[in-house]
């Protein structure tokens, strides 16, 4: 008997010393029917008396655990505190990019990870940390999001959200991966890392970034400076600390948005921003500062603000000058306690106190349209209009990649926004813009592919509460070249394209509709179709004048009007006449005499304008 009991007690410290390994090591876990590599990272200094954090890592596409825990590994040597981690990442699998983005059953390894370390080695669950680098981290949100009671803190270094559309839980594909659960976000603290310089994911992770804030996220962002797509080794010893204990501070606020509009007419009675506290403590009282210029104001707030909960807060406008303002915000005052924020929300308004008067004009002289009077309003694509400039031309520009190897943003619109105009007294009205633009044509097993923007115009006549579009034209219709663009591969290509006077087209658009409107606005908006080049220049809205003077038609008679299928001029010496929709395309044009009749029966019911020696008339069609 006591021999077996020598016996068994000889297997209990063989088993333990084997399954207590330490140092780097790859271990075989069963999953989805496969055998899976599992990589860890234990320091040598384990001692099985102590109780240890762990750290489950998610590689990227096409990257392998043994490389992450080798990264655990540099960390460990510059931060000697992250030998009491345990780090253990999975491998990806067989799928085609060997990560954990489909098939989405495929995160569920983690479970099976964290299994693994509670059986053989001596743990605090109240410390299990999920980290993932790049599709790695997006997975590591998915499944952290899902499973807030499973983690102590997520940290996600440069989440490949896989563009707006994957940000906003919209990709058509959802059914085979997993979609980002933001109701759960203020039960789960996170971590986001991304380098300044990771163009290709800044637009999405901030959506992501932004919906998180939405439901009251314990986010934090970390943008490293002058740095691409990487994994920041301090991440995992700010990650492990920063939840966890006084990191934070204990007061501290993050001014979020300012929600007023970029253009602004007469004066309006509020400003509105939203802040968040990202401290420790509640915020009950804090002071604003507003700078506009040379003035500035203090504005009081009082109320009760949780830890990562946000709030909208109203005040009064400050004054403002004509044209452009520049509204800087920070913050004075927190609890009672003076404080010297860094924290600054910048916000630009151009105030107009009376609209614009007719004629007006507009070349894009400036190095950015969004400096002057227009505003921009973006959504999510990677570029928005912006402004351009060489030895010959300048102009706004809005490029939109082919994106055939980065992300769908088919759908997506920039809008370019014009000031205010009145109308009033005006009758005969009509807009004019410089427009070039060419699309791009990809042909691949035989199959041709049209990647194609469509160029929209719009009118508001409400103060840009609500726009009309009266012009619409993409791809051939578009397109000011006489071939497209087929270097669809070369994703620099257009942006090294230098506009010639022979791509240039000047556009008519009839306003006469919206005659003795008060406040008008007009908005240029690209439609997101996946590819294309797109500029505008000249911009004019203006009265129709005569060529010639002549009192001969200036008491012009149309009828009828409405009309159906012909109208009747009755006027004097008319040579040439031309109907025009309100887009501006020539529908009918020809030699009129006195009296005579024009067929306007293949003219859908609208408004119509009839152009009689350089004059214009407005007509109805009704059927």
């Amino acid at each position: 008997m006591k021999y077996f009991a020598s016996l068994l007690a000889l297997l209990i410290c063989v088993g333990s010393a084997f399954s207590q390994q330490t140092g780097k090591f790859d271990i075989t876990l069963q999953h989805l029917n496969a055998a899976r590599t599992v990589s860890l990272y234990i320091h040598p200094d384990y001692d099985s008396a102590k109780t240890y954090d762990v750290m489950v890592m998610l590689h990227g596409s096409s990257d392998s655990s043994y490389s992450m825990v080798s990264v655990a590994q540099q960390a460990v040597a510059g931060d000697s505190t992250l030998k009491g981690c345990i780090f253990i990442a999975p491998d990806g699998g067989d799928d085609p990019n060997s990560d954990f983005y489909v098939p989405k059953e495929d995160i569920t390894i983690i479970d099976k990870c964290i299994d693994y370390v509670k059986e053989n080695y001596n743990i605090d669950t109240n410390r299990i940390f999920l980290e993932g680098f790049s599709l790695g981290a997006r997975s590591a949100m998915c499944y952290g999001l899902n499973n807030p009671s499973k983690f102590n803190t997520l940290i996600l270094n440069t989440p490949a959200i896989q563009g707006p559309k994957d940000a906003m839980n919209t990709l058509a594909d959802l059914d085979i991966i997993e979609r980002i659960n933001y109701r759960n976000a203020s039960q789960t603290p996170m971590l986001i890392t991304k380098g300044s310089d990771d163009i290709l994911y800044a637009e999405p992770i901030q959506m992501a970034i932004d919906s998180l804030i939405k439901y009251n996220g314990k986010v934090l962002q970390w943008i490293l400076p002058s740095s691409g797509h990487i994994i920041p080794l301090q991440s995992f010893t700010i990650g492990k600390n920063i939840f966890n204990g006084n990191m934070l501070g204990q007061n501290r606020i993050d001014l979020l948005e300012v929600i007023n509009p970029q253009n602004t007419l007469y004066a309006v009675p509020n400003f509105t921003f939203k802040f968040r506290n990202w401290g420790n403590n509640e915020v009950f009282s804090c002071k604003f500062k507003i700078i506009n210029g040379e003035k500035s104001k203090e504005y009081p707030w009082g109320g009760s603000l949780a830890p990562f909960e946000v709030m909208a807060y109203e005040t009064e406008f400050p004054k403002m000058q004509a044209g452009l303002n520049e509204f800087k915000i920070c913050i004075s005052e927190i609890n009672g306690i003076p404080t010297e924020s860094p924290d600054t929300t910048v916000k630009h308004i151009f105030y107009t106190e009376e609209p614009n008067s007719l004629p007006y004009e507009f070349d894009f002289t400036k190095d950015n349209p969004s400096d002057a009077e227009w505003s921009i309003e973006e959504s999510a694509s990677l570029e928005a209009w912006e402004g351009y400039s060489d030895e010959e031309t300048t102009c706004a520009v809005k490029y939109t990649n082919t994106t055939l190897m980065f992300f769908n943003y088919d759908g997506f619109r920039e809008d370019l926004i014009s000031p205010f105009f009145s109308f009033k007294g005006e009758s005969m009205l009509k807009m004019s813009f410089d427009v070039l633009h060419n699309y791009f044509l990809y042909n691949s097993q035989e199959q041709e592919y049209k990647y194609g923007d469509t160029l929209a115009v719009s009118i508001s006549t409400d103060g840009g509460e609500t726009f009309e579009e009266i012009y619409s034209k993409t791809e051939e219709e578009l397109a000011t070249y006489a071939t497209p663009f087929t270097d669809v591969q070369d994703q620099n290509f257009i942006y090294n394209i230098v506009p010639k006077e022979e791509n240039w087209r000047t556009e008519t658009i009839y306003l006469s509709e919206y005659a003795n409107v008060e406040i008008a606005q007009i908005k240029f908006t690209i439609k997101n179709a996946m590819g294309g080049l797109t500029m505008i220049d000249n911009v004019k809205v203006e009265t129709e004048t005569s060529v010639e003077e002549n009192s001969s038609i200036s008491d012009i008679n149309i009828y009828p009007n409405p009309a159906a299928d012909y109208i009747t001029v009755n006027a004097a010496d008319i040579n040439t006449y031309k109907v025009v929709d309100m887009l501006g395309n020539d529908l009918t044009t020809g030699v009129q005499s006195v009296g005579n009749t024009i067929n306007v029966s293949s003219l859908v019911s609208g408004a119509y304008t009839l152009i009689l020696n350089g004059k214009a008339y407005n007509f109805v069609v009704s059927k």
